[in-house]
């Protein structure tokens, strides 16, 4: 999804504003989309992000071209030939298309509680549980956002919100406050963000 240039400015300025607050001692504040949590469960925040999921693509084949061919047998034979020859090439494409790789998912929105990330996908919620999180790891442009996990396939955000999730999320799993870079420069504008392929 396409952003203006000022929104990842303001997104790196919310961040930066969130983590020198809980640097500061302060706590996160608890608001109410009117999301339904469970009891002693607090929503901080609520966002739209890209996502992509890190998998192979279920149910690709490849289209089998069949040569029915009359003649000789040197006729019969380069047929063959030929038709081994696309067969192969179209196998490979298939494998490649495939092959575990970063599958866009489109935007979604994510609420941001004490305890999960509730993420709404097509109409659809699900929930990330933070003990399901193995790592977060934030990349260097800060725009960008992958969540790792043990035994499924692992998310990536992008977008202009993702270094405010990032901030916040961090703090939540290990009570630690992110360091984003360029932040502390003042007039640093953030790099353009990286086109993410489906």
């Amino acid at each position: 999804m396409p952003y203006p240039r000022s929104t990842f400015d303001e997104g790196i300025r919310s961040a930066d504003g969130l983590a020198r607050h809980l640097r500061g001692g302060g706590a996160l504040v608890a608001v109410s989309s009117g999301v339904r949590l469970e009891p002693g469960e607090m929503e901080h925040a609520q966002v739209w992000v890209d996502a992509c999921r890190y998998h192979p693509l279920e149910g690709v084949a490849a289209d089998q071209l069949s040569v029915f061919a009359f003649g000789s047998f040197t006729q019969l034979a380069a047929g063959a030939i030929g038709s081994a020859v696309v067969n192969a090439r179209r196998r490979h494409k298939a494998e490649k298309r495939a092959a575990p790789q970063w599958r866009a998912l489109g935007p979604v929105g994510v609420t941001v509680t004490s305890r999960r990330l509730l993420v709404l996908h097509q109409m659809s919620w699900s929930s990330i549980w933070f003990d399901q999180i193995v790592q977060v790891v934030p990349a260097q442009s800060a725009f960008v956002l992958d969540l790792i996990f043990d035994g499924s396939p692992p998310f990536r955000f992008s977008g202009p919100s993702v270094p405010f999730v990032a901030v916040m999320l961090v703090y939540l799993l290990s009570g630690e406050v992110l360091s984003l870079p360029g932040a502390d420069l003042p007039g640093n504008s953030p790099p353009a963000p990286t086109e993410l392929t489906p």
